[in-house]
């Protein structure tokens, strides 16, 4: 799991850190800052809540990368031009 940050639209409630300290902080002015690039485990469950409890929405989750998305995407467009 992945989180992403917008600080551009955080209005530094705070909530998030309140709620997932191990993922989030703030900087001086208040703004949301992410303590690293992924969710730590056994944090998943905090970081849904302050995604949810965010009031700016400035949190959102995201998934993670295909280990091998190019061969993906190879194959799917493989699938594409080659229809039997």
């Amino acid at each position: 799991m992945r989180v992403t940050v917008d600080r551009e639209i955080c209005i530094a409630s705070g909530t998030c850190v309140m709620t997932a300290d191990a993922v989030f902080d703030q900087d001086a002015d208040g703004i949301v800052l992410p303590v690293s690039d992924g969710v730590p485990a056994g944090e998943e469950r905090r970081v849904r809540n302050a995604v949810k409890l965010c009031p700016s929405g400035a949190l959102q989750l995201a998934p993670e990368p295909a280990a091998d998305s190019n061969c993906d995407l190879e194959h799917s467009i493989s699938k594409i031009h080659h229809r039997p």
